[in-house]
């Protein structure tokens, strides 16, 4: 698998404008670079019309290449809260004005410029304190105008408003390489009425089990660098 910037992606498959990683693309994904123009009425697909201004990627999520454990996100979190989630805000470029990113930073393989969306969560429960920025958190991936990041088998990107969740965050670098003060949802499990997690490989456990498993392995949050 093709890697770069593992800081910000967290183990993502990802194919960029100018870039081809094998099997990362999904299918239906329109060339990088172009837009997607929609079939006429008598169902012929259109050919994409050139823009090179625009960014059209889909990733691969981790969650669906490597098994998500508590012991696993214990060691890559250092937010873990059960909260309500209210929903999505509007699409940014991870770049330090928030606009799109320049024809040079597209097609450097260490930059990587991501799409963040950020997240509303009405706190219940902290087991892992949040950061200087209190509760707020981001999650890769949204549209902007013509640039579209789709994250694939992320469970983070169909996050149900007014429903709870156990969410497992950690600061991820900005496109210039600074630490962000808002972390980045890794994960997120269901958690229900009873107040039992809804683990994907371990079953339905207790948030005080949740919380024993995080106890176990030391987390500190990082000194921002901007």
């Amino acid at each position: 698998m093709t890697s770069f910037r593992a800081r910000v992606f967290g183990g993502l498959c990802a194919l960029s404008v100018a870039l081809t990683a094998a099997g990362c693309v999904g299918g239906g994904a329109s060339p990088s670079g172009y837009v997607k123009i929609p079939a006429t009425d008598d169902g012929t697909v259109r050919t994409p019309l050139p823009a090179p201004s625009c960014v059209d990627m889909s990733i691969i999520a981790e969650q669906s290449m490597n098994l998500r454990t508590m012991a696993d996100l214990a060691t890559k979190s250092v937010v873990v809260v059960v909260g309500t989630f209210g929903g999505y805000g509007a699409a940014v470029w991870d770049t330090p004005d928030g606009k799109h990113p320049s024809a040079a930073d597209l097609q450097n393989q260490s930059k990587a410029p991501m799409l963040e969306r950020p997240v509303s969560i009405d706190l219940q429960t902290s087991i892992r304190p949040a950061g200087p920025g209190g509760v707020q958190a981001t999650v890769r991936g949204g549209q902007l105008g013509c640039d579209r990041i789709a994250i694939t088998d992320d469970d983070t990107q169909d996050l149900i408003v007014g429903s709870r969740y156990l969410f497992f965050m950690s600061p991820l670098d900005d496109i210039n390489g600074n630490l962000s003060p808002v972390p980045s949802v890794l994960d997120a499990w269901p958690v229900g009425g009873d107040d039992l997690v809804q683990t994907p490989h371990e079953g339905n456990v207790s948030i005080s089990a949740v919380a024993a498993v995080m106890a176990r392995v030391p987390s500190t949050w990082p000194t921002p660098t901007s």
